[in-house]
């Protein structure tokens, strides 16, 4: 039996099992067993936040609370239970979102201390606003009735077992499409995954607002199990334990999320008769998980589970053609045959930027043709890397104008210019390391792949027919670039040269008509950089995009560029053909030196 095969029938008999417990187990056992349920639709959505995002939420506790407490408050105010619930579900995913916001600007450290605040707040307020929650005393709710006849807390096993099945299968649905690899990408390189057409701010704040819903979810449904609350559900220590389970099990993997939250939960059964060390056998285990196993119990079998994975890459390999009409529209669709024959001039008019006192681009202005190749040179700290920069919004230049064609570019943020057929590459490497080789190409697909938050949870035949398509054009995309590995694999496994050309085949899966490369030749040797050559042309050639090259190859960038414009301390002191920068005086003092020279004008990067 097969990888995927012998997943599969193991969910379906662990379903079973959970369908048939209440006909088999004890009361008490199948109280644990509703916790244990109740605890995993907490750490899926802290999963979801600190394990795909790479947030930090010490605060967990809170929103279980807040949802638990708005059940309560509602329906002692005359609600039914079936209305309160749900109503303090998206009060959680509100205040969630709220949380979400500091995340846009702080460190991980001053995040964590946020949320741990948020929780402690919480709990004091629940403690001391006593005519609203009756304080340490706690509140009582009425059995929650259906069709009219009051339930058993037993009863409730049922709603959150659809509950925790529900919330595991709209997770997987997230995880494993666009929004899924969003989060994930933010995670890895927030500014790669920014150029790309992620918004930061959209998803970070969707990451809290959807984690906070599951926990939501989960307090809710634990007050209709016990019928009461107090304080003393929601002090830190549970917040830490939440964190502890989604480590132990597998702070990445919604499996580790089960695993992790069923071991932790059922652990205590097995520890009775040391209950008063209940928190510190909790922190020694968060501990030697975070020193010694990292990545969880899940993460032990990864590559054993990944190998059972493989994706094939396409037979013609690297001969096979690029998906059809590559040059993306302003519209984000694919344009017709006519398309390349209206591409636009990239203009950059006089942009300055300094750092402090330091001028790393003094006026700087020149203009890119369509359908052409054009150089980039200077020595180091010349203001090459700050002009791709500034000319991709991750900078703000200090004045000057950059338009490409009618869009003017220093209107637009970032995450924007993806839409616009605006892509590149980074001096320093950005892949997404975590990612396999295929997620991080569909990543470049992200401003145009239409599967919505609200499509991948539903899983709509829409957003599955999408999602193959897109999967089937990364394929090409890899194969474009020459890539004959394992798609299913992680990037970071890999070695230089091939993770350079899988954040080429990236940039590409925007279907650019502006491609920005930043010394892609940086790190390879001479064959491979022969390689990257014959690329580029067919990137220009069979794309129709337009290439900004920056390198330090000389040969590279004087066998392929139709102009080369050179820059040296901020300011443009060249530009022209190869032949005319190669002679050019200013050119050959400043940076070319006359070893540098290439034997000819013209030809191949040989």
């Amino acid at each position: 039996m097969t990888g995927p095969a012998a997943a599969r029938l193991a969910l379906l008999l662990t379903l079973g099992a959970l369908l048939l417990a209440p006909l088999w187990l004890p009361p008490y056992h199948h109280y644990v067993l509703t916790l244990i349920l109740l605890n995993v639709i907490t750490v899926v959505g802290l999963a979801l936040v600190m394990g795909f995002t790479g947030l930090v939420s010490l605060g967990h506790a809170g929103f279980v609370a807040i949802g638990a407490y708005a059940t309560v408050l509602l329906t002692r105010a005359g609600l039914s239970y079936w209305m309160a619930l749900p109503a303090g579900v998206l009060l959680s995913g509100c205040i969630g979102y709220l949380i979400g916001l500091p995340a846009l600007r702080l460190q991980p450290l001053y995040l964590a201390t946020v949320t741990w605040g948020f929780g402690q707040s919480v709990w004091l307020i629940a403690l001391n606003w006593v005519s609203l929650t009756n304080g340490q005393n706690g509140l009582k709710m009425a059995a929650p009735a259906l069709a009219g006849r009051p339930l058993a807390p037993e009863d409730l096993y049922w709603p959150v077992l659809a509950v925790a099945v529900g919330g595991l299968l709209a997770a997987y649905r997230v995880t494993k499409t666009r929004p899924g690899r969003a989060l994930m990408a933010l995670r890895e390189s927030e500014v790669a995954a920014m150029t790309l057409g992620v918004s930061a701010r959209a998803y970070k704040t969707l990451a809290f607002a959807l984690s906070a819903i599951y926990a939501g979810s989960a307090g809710g449904l634990y007050v209709g199990v016990v019928r009461y609350i107090n304080p003393d559900n929601f002090p830190f220590h549970v917040s830490l334990l939440y964190v502890t389970m989604a480590v132990v099990g597998g702070m990445g993997s919604l499996a580790g999320a089960v695993v992790g939250a069923t071991m932790l939960t059922g652990l205590p059964e097995l520890l009775r008769g040391f209950v008063e060390y209940r928190e510190l056998i909790g922190g020694v285990l968060l501990l030697a998980f975070l020193v010694f196993v990292p990545h969880g119990l899940v993460g032990i079998f990864g590559p054993r589970i990944r190998a059972s994975h493989r994706v094939p890459m396409p037979p013609q390999a690297a001969g096979v053609p690029a998906p059809s009409g590559p040059v993306a529209s302003g519209d984000g669709r694919s344009p017709g045959p006519g398309t390349a024959a209206r591409a636009e001039w990239l203009r950059i008019t006089e942009v300055t930027k300094t750092f402090g006192g330091v001028v790393a681009l003094d006026q700087v202005s020149l203009v890119v043709a369509p359908h052409t190749i054009h150089g980039l040179i200077g020595p180091n700290g010349s203001g090459k890397t700050t002009l791709f920069n500034v000319v991709t919004r991750l900078e703000e230049p200090d004045g000057g104008a950059i338009t490409l064609g009618e869009h003017d570019l220093l209107s637009c943020p970032a995450d924007r210019l993806a839409a616009l057929g605006i892509a590149r590459t980074f001096q320093n490497l950005e892949v997404f390391p975590r990612l396999t080789v295929l997620e991080n190409v569909l990543v470049g697909m992200h401003a145009r792949l239409p599967v919505t938050m609200t499509s991948a949870v539903l899983g709509t035949p829409a957003s599955r027919r999408a999602e193959a398509e897109a999967r089937a054009e990364a394929l090409r995309w890899l194969a474009f670039v020459g890539f004959q590995g394992d798609p299913a694999v992680p990037v970071g496994t890999l070695p230089f040269a091939r993770q350079r050309a899988i954040e080429l085949a990236r940039a590409l899966a925007v279907r650019p008509r502006l491609l920005l490369l930043d010394e892609p030749s940086a790190g390879l040797t001479f064959g491979e950089v022969e390689e990257l050559a014959r690329v580029i042309r067919r990137i220009r050639d069979e794309l129709g995009t337009t290439v900004i090259l920056v390198a330090h190859t000389m040969r590279l960038v004087f066998g392929l560029c139709e102009t080369v414009t050179v820059l040296d301390h901020g300011i443009k002191i060249a530009e022209g053909s190869p032949l005319e920068v190669r002679r050019h005086p200013e050119v050959i003092r400043a940076y070319l030196g006359p070893s540098e020279l290439p034997a000819t004008a013209s030809g191949g990067a040989t």
